[in-house]
């Protein structure tokens, strides 16, 4: 797995221990192995509350591919992160993607896309790539 491209973004902080994020990359790569790569552009916004816990107020993430918002607390402790939110993934363009080719071959076709909630809990011990493991 390799990622690679440019990233622009803004970082606020306050007095009151608030935090508020913004980051975006308009070339942004993702190499998987054994397959072509894809550029998937996105923008990613936060705001958050510092303190023994970080309270994520809110994030959102807009992507060719999907949208999802979310809030969640981590807990740097226990190293736990908790999010919950809606995810809305955009099915016509999952389906270009070219691990599909062989079922697009097929005649198959899948479009729309459908708003659910979800849940996410796990440890980021070693950082978001514990995540991975």
């Amino acid at each position: 797995l390799t990622a690679q491209g440019d990233l622009a973004y803004t970082l606020k902080t306050s007095p009151e221990q608030r935090l508020e994020a913004q980051a975006r990359s308009a070339d942004f790569a993702l190499t998987l192995p054994n397959q072509p790569t894809l550029t998937l552009p996105f923008t990613l916004s936060a705001a958050a509350t510092l303190g023994e816990t970080l309270t994520l107020e809110q994030l959102t993430l807009d992507q060719a591919l999907l949208s999802l918002t979310a809030r969640g607390t981590y807990a740097p402790a226990e190293q736990l992160l908790t999010l919950e939110g809606t995810l809305t993934p955009d099915f016509a363009a999952l389906w270009a993607l070219p691990f599909c080719a062989p079922y697009r071959e097929l005649g198959l076709a899948v479009s729309g896309r459908h708003t659910t909630p979800f849940t996410f809990r796990a440890p980021l011990i070693g950082g978001a790539p514990g995540i991975l493991n």
